[in-house]
C-alpha cells in the first residue's frame, strides 16, 4: 500500500495557462485510493506567469490505515521553469519524503542550472549529473496538458527519476464524459507508458475546465490506483 501512495505521487501533477492561455492556473483536491481504500489526500496549486514562467506544488497526506500506523508518508513535491515553445523547460525540481512518523527524511534537488542532482537524507548527501532536456515529474504533465490541446497525437518526453531518465509516452485515446465528485465533465483520455509492455496507466483531463487533471488510473499487479478529483478551489 505504501508503494501505491507513491505511484500516484510521482504520476500526478496539476495544470497551468499555456502559451495559448486555453488552460488555466488553478488548485485542485484530490483523493488518492488502492483497490477502492482511501489511502490518501493530495493539493495542487499551479501557476504560469504573463512572461510564460511557471510553478506549482503537490502535497500529499495518507489517510485512512495509511494515517494511523507506521507506514505514514507525506510527500512534497514543487517544479519551476519556463515554457519554451509550448514546451516545459525546468529550472529546478525539488521533492522531499517524510516517513515514520516525520523522524526520516529524504530530499532531492534538481538543478538545471547546475544540471545536478544532489540527494538528501539523513546519513548525508550524494550528487549527480543531470541530462539534458529532461523533465521532472511535475512538469511533465505540462507536455500532456499541451497534447490535449493540440492536433498531434502522441509524444515521447525525458522524464526523469532519481536514479536514471525514462522515455515516457504520452498517447491521445478517446473523448468521453465521466462523473467527478464535481459534476459530469467532458475528458480527453491519454495512455501513459514506458514502453509497449508497460501500458495501463490513463490520465483524463478535463475539456471543461481548461484540461485540469480530473482522473489517473493504473493497473498494477497489486490492484488499481486511483487519483480522483473531489473539488476546484
Amino acid at each position: 500500500m505504501k508503494k501505491a501512495v507513491f505511484i500516484i505521487c510521482l504520476m500526478l501533477a496539476s495544470t497551468t495557462a499555456l502559451a495559448t492561455r486555453s488552460v488555466q492556473s488553478f488548485t485542485a483536491d484530490y483523493r488518492l485510493l488502492f483497490n477502492g481504500e482511501h489511502v490518501g489526500d493530495a493539493r495542487f496549486n499551479l501557476k504560469l506567469s504573463t512572461d510564460n514562467q511557471y510553478s506549482f506544488e503537490a502535497f500529499t497526506l495518507p489517510a485512512g490505515k495509511m494515517a494511523v500506523d507506521n507506514t505514514r508518508h507525506e510527500i512534497l513535491e514543487a517544479s519551476s521553469g519556463k515554457l519554451q515553445d509550448e514546451t516545459p523547460v525546468p529550472d529546478y525540481y525539488y521533492t522531499a519524503v517524510r516517513t515514520s512518523e516525520g523522524t526520516d527524511m529524504l530530499e532531492f534537488f534538481y538543478d538545471w542550472q547546475t544540471m545536478m542532482l544532489t540527494r538528501k537524507n539523513g546519513k548525508g548527501q550524494q550528487e549527480t549529473e543531470l541530462k539534458i532536456r529532461s523533465q521532472d515529474k511535475l512538469s511533465y504533465l505540462l507536455s500532456a496538458m499541451k497534447l490535449a490541446d493540440n492536433h498531434k497525437n502522441s509524444i515521447i518526453v525525458p522524464q526523469l527519476t532519481s536514479t536514471d531518465t525514462k522515455l515516457l509516452s504520452i498517447r491521445k485515446k478517446s473523448r468521453r464524459h465521466i462523473n467527478t465528485a464535481t459534476g459530469r465533465v467532458l475528458a480527453q483520455e491519454l495512455e501513459l507508458s514506458y514502453g509497449p509492455q508497460q501500458t495501463g496507466r490513463s490520465l483524463w483531463l478535463s475539456l471543461d475546465h481548461g484540461y485540469l487533471p480530473v482522473l489517473l488510473e493504473q493497473k498494477t499487479d497489486k490492484g488499481i490506483v486511483r487519483m480522483e478529483l473531489m473539488q476546484i478551489l
